[in-house]
């Protein structure tokens, strides 16, 4: 051994700045994938950090027509299964013009969304608490003080530091003036300074076009006993439970209790869901890069290492003569892997500490209490261990290799293209991208050739895969919107929106549709019921069919997978305490749908479907005032419209023009579906910085081949080559490596991204439709050619300034 650290020792001292090279750069490449890795984990596991510092109830239950009595209030603290409790009550406040009265942009977007409580989440309270983005919180003994959620910060233009003029209103009275048009009573004023802007869980995970978004204002102590006195708009309690696995049962008494009004329930299991949902894209895409940028990366520093292993070979028939054996060499070759693995373990750490600064990415990186550096000792370990492992074998296999005899497919497509009567420099161009060389004149052409194949391959992979989001996240059909618009009431019951709809000279057909909050199985799920027509679709359908009995339902396939049922099994759906059993007839995906604000939301494989006539079985649908309406009258009109029948048109006809009727919405895309719409370009664009490495590595390679080959450039030139044949010979070389490439890499490609794009959308439950953007594989198959040549000037340039009489002297 101590004959093999000596060679070892005087090597390293005239190479280490080579060595030290392709260690940088393969632990620049393992670093990248290690970020990735990460990443993924990160981003998966920050909402089981959220939970853990911010979730303080489980369940928030209140009327929903209506406010509690003292005697419900007691009631409901006294039901066996509550631990803690704490009440919530609402205050109307809108911003004042300097003359007193009302801003409407700020006032009648959504009154009534004032929530009281301590901001300084020194109380119990709420289902997630807010965390602090910007500024300040307030002072809890200030009245003029008040802290704002991002969503409010984002609709009313306000900042931190913004004073406001606000108004704080009874809500009897302020309603009731809206609706008889008489003057609004004289407000409650108060001049309050914005000292932050927070951001809360629901906020995260709903999207910014969501119509349920609330714009949260909260209020000091100081401020909320303030204004105690004035009629609040909407009531609620939060709830802590002993037992988690009690909520139906705690639902269904506080349902008894409240009565006949109807129940608003928000639990905080469905907005954990939502945000996993949210953050589902994001992990997945960083995971989908981790893979493609390994194999990228593999064949790159394949690439880099067994060409340094070949300018090194011509060392080792002196090395026999002198005694060194074949146990001996591979010794020797395994403390150079050691050495190159040790550089890219330290380097590979380094990006990953400066890389662990960007995670997690997507909507809850706001909310992460352990934000900054982070080491993920699992990948850590993983990542260097696979480096060390790929430069050990890389060394090993190609030391026991070196003897072995090379095909001579150079010049048996050479001769074929002579035959064809090829131009000359085209022939010599092939020959040299086939030859890998001998002796010290060898290259290595099949790593060059697996490292752009391979980061090609990930590039076409991930621009199909894109492809396939993006028709995906741009064609309303397939997130389950199959109608032009929907048009809603404002307080839930209006007949005037139904009734215009209905007499609309712009509406082809519409179709009556209700919200439900159901539980099925025990388990809570959004569900809407549509009165199906031939002309206006129920739902989009992926497997099986629409429900057409009142003992039929249809679910997302998350839903199923949750409740662990499958199309034709049968569950027992609870709606006011009535309890029926339906079988389940199909799949869909479904768009965003939400009676109220805080409820849990329709969404891609969310949610169920009936019909209104299933509904009535629970109780009268559409009569506010009926006993147990198991809705409370929330009804909506989905509509199809005339060709040209612009949004404004329809708002202007159904609503004439008052916010105060209700509101016409366009599609309603689910909130998860915005994730995955940020993501289309990401993966592509990191994928290309491996494929403009790896065309960097080929012009590394065409360098090497040039100075390799000046005795056969120098023969050229005195058997009549131009300069001009020399540098055409190059370029023929490069672009004979990138077509290789090209004809393995693209169809593979395809192949790979359609496969990732199935299964993708088998996890999400949506439907599958291929795309296979042919002009962009033509264009990145034009650009890889263009850029190889590009790259090739150099070397080809360098060749053409051959001097043959100084190497045929030699000769």
């Amino acid at each position: 051994m101590s004959a093999v650290m000596y060679r070892f020792r005087v090597a390293a001292g005239r190479r280490w700045i080579a060595w030290t090279a392709i260690g940088l750069l393969a632990g620049a490449a393992v670093g990248v994938v290690m970020v990735a890795a990460a990443g993924a984990r990160r981003t998966g596991s920050s909402l089981d950090r959220i939970i853990v510092d911010e979730r303080a109830s489980d369940v928030f239950i209140g009327p929903q027509n209506g406010l509690f009595t003292p005697a419900q209030i007691r009631a409901i603290k006294r039901l066996p299964q509550v631990s803690e409790s704490s009440y919530l009550r609402g205050v109307v406040m809108t911003r004042l013009r300097p003359d007193a009265s009302p801003d409407p942009h700020f006032a009648f977007d959504a009154p009534g969304t004032v929530a009281g409580g301590d901001p300084t989440a020194r109380e119990f309270g709420a289902l997630d608490r807010p965390r602090l983005i910007v500024g300040r919180l307030p002072s809890s003994g200030a009245v003029n003080e008040i802290l704002v959620s991002d969503s409010a910060a984002r609709s009313r233009h306000l900042a931190a530091g913004s004073v406001i003029e606000a108004g704080f209103f009874d809500a009897g009275e302020f309603f009731g003036a809206l609706s008889t048009g008489k003057p609004l009573p004289a407000p409650r004023r108060f001049s309050l300074t914005i000292t932050g802007i927070a951001h809360g869980l629901d906020d995260a995970t709903r999207s910014l076009d969501d119509p349920r978004r609330i714009p949260r204002f909260y209020l000091t102590p100081a401020l909320a006993r303030a204004v105690s006195d004035l009629a609040p708009p909407y009531e609620g309690m939060y709830v802590r439970l002993r037992d988690h696995g009690e909520m139906h049962a705690f639902e269904q008494g506080a349902t008894k209790i409240i009565g006949p009004v109807g129940v608003s329930v928000q639990e905080a299991d469905s907005t954990l869901q939502r945000a996993r949902r949210e953050t589902r894209p994001f992990v997945l895409a960083l995971w989908l890069f981790a893979l493609l940028a390994a194999f990228a990366a593999t064949g790159v520093v394949a690439q880099t290492s067994i060409r340094q292993q070949r300018s090194e070979a011509t060392e080792h028939p002196t090395l026999r003569a002198i005694g060194f054996t074949r146990r001996e060499m591979l010794q020797h070759e395994a403390l150079r892997a050691a050495f190159i693995g040790i550089v890219a373990a330290a380097v590979a750490v380094v990006v990953a500490i400066g890389g662990s600064l960007l995670m997690p990415i997507g909507p809850l990186r706001a909310l992460d209490p352990h934000t900054g550096i982070d080491l993920d000792v699992t990948v850590l370990a993983l990542g260097i261990g696979a480096a060390f492992g790929l430069l050990l074998a890389l060394h090993m296999i190609t030391a026991r290799r070196r003897s072995t005899k090379q095909r001579d497919s150079a010049h048996l497509v050479g001769d074929a293209l002579a035959r064809a009567a090829a131009p000359v420099p085209l022939v010599a161009g092939v020959r040299f991208a086939l030859d890998r060389g001998r002796g010290d004149r060898a290259i290595p052409l099949r790593s060059t050739l697996l490292g752009v194949t391979l980061a090609i391959a990930a590039l076409v992979t991930t621009v199909v895969y894109g492809a396939g989001l993006t028709h995906f996240t741009k064609t309303p059909r397939l997130y389950g919107w199959v109608w032009d618009f929907q048009a809603e009431p404002g307080d839930g019951s209006d007949p005037r929106v139904m009734d215009a709809v209905k007499h609309s000279h712009s509406v082809m057909a519409s179709a009556v549709g209700y919200y439900a909050q159901p539980l099925i199985d025990g388990k809570n799920v959004p569900a809407i019921a549509v009165d199906a027509r031939p002309e206006v679709q129920q739902v989009s359908i992926i497997s099986g069919r629409s429900a057409e009995h009142d003992n039929e339902i249809v679910l997302g396939a998350d839903s199923l997978h949750m409740l662990g049922r499958h199309v034709g099994d049968h569950v027992s759906v609870t709606i006011s305490q009535r309890t029926f059993p339906f079988t389940i007839v199909g799949t869909s995906v479904f768009a965003r749908f939400a009676p109220y604000p805080a409820s849990s939301p329709t969404g891609l494989g969310v949610g169920a479907a009936m019909t209104v006539k299933a509904l009535r079985r629970f109780g009268p649908v559409g009569d506010l005032n009926a006993p147990d309406a198991p809705n409370a009258g929330q009804y909506f009109m989905l509509v199809k419209v005339r060709p040209g029948t612009s949004m404004q048109t329809l708002t202007h006809e159904v609503l004439h023009d008052d916010p105060m009727v209700g509101q016409v919405l366009t599609d309603q895309r689910p909130n998860d579906l915005v994730s995955y719409d940020d993501l289309r370009r990401t993966p592509l664009a990191l994928v290309g910085l491996l494929v403009v490495l790896a065309l960097v590595t080929t012009s590394h390679l065409l360098v090497s081949a040039v100075r390799s080959r000046r005795r056969d450039f120098s023969l050229f030139r005195a058997i009549g080559f131009t300069r001009d044949q020399l540098r055409l010979s190059i370029l023929a070389q490069a672009t004979t490596l990138v077509v290789i490439a090209l004809v393995v890499a693209v169809p593979t490609g395809v192949v790979a991204g359609r496969l990732l794009w199935t299964t993708t959308a088998n996890w999400l439950g949506i439907p599958v439709e291929h795309i296979v953007p042919v002009l962009t594989l033509v264009a990145i198959a034009v650009g890889t050619l263009a850029i190889a040549n590009l790259l090739a000037l150099v070397p080809a340039i360098g060749a053409s300034r051959v001097r043959p009489a100084d190497w045929l002297r030699s000769e």
